[in-house]
């Protein structure tokens, strides 16, 4: 068990190296004084439509999450294009039939500009982060997070689904898929 809390702490050192060199290189692109290019006004694109929906959620988040795992889960937003996520939960996949703690923390990077809607966003999301199972056989890894999300407009909720690989690397080396839906809460945004 001690070998994948430091497993999971190597990959939390590393999900926050990504997210501080993402805001580096954003903030670099942006304060350049030449013209546009297109990666530029993509940022650009994004800060915009992201600043719509900004002042209905928080910065934090909880709720809850049902599928593989079902439990809690919250969020932190950095800025509107990258947050970091936690849950646990209870997964109900296991060859010895028992149930599991399942704990995650990642990263995740979301994208605005792809699907319109007519009220509120909903940006698709992808991130990387660690990956804990604790039962009969205690499991560690990495998680590849993808899913789609919808921000409400007047609303501090916001509702998910996403489809998650993750690469078990302790004891041995497996590949599966965990899966949900979920909601969560930003308290305090709508007065």
């Amino acid at each position: 068990m001690f070998r994948m809390l430091n497993y999971l702490g190597i990959l939390s050192i590393v999900v926050m190296l990504i997210i501080v060199e993402t805001d580096i290189g954003t903030a670099q692109i942006i304060a350049q004084d030449v013209e546009p290019d297109e990666e530029t006004q993509y940022i650009d694109q994004d800060q915009e439509q992201e600043q719509d929906n900004e002042d209905n959620r928080g910065i934090f988040g909880f709720g809850g999450m049902f599928g593989d795992p079902s439990g809690g889960t919250i969020k932190y937003w950095f800025n509107p294009a990258n947050a970091l996520d936690a849950s646990a939960g209870i997964s109900f996949r296991d060859e010895s039939n028992e149930n599991n703690i399942s704990l995650h923390l990642g990263y995740l990077r979301h994208q605005y500009n792809d699907i319109d809607v007519a009220r509120g966003l909903m940006p698709y999301y992808f991130g990387i982060g660690g990956h804990a199972r604790f039962g009969d056989r205690s499991k560690a890894g990495v998680r590849f997070a993808s899913g789609l999300t919808y921000l409400f407009q007047n609303d501090p909720l916001e509702i998910y689904a996403e489809f998650t690989p993750i690469l078990e690397l302790t004891p041995s080396t497996v590949v599966h898929i965990n899966y949900g839906v979920g909601l969560r809460y930003y308290p305090g945004q709508l007065d």
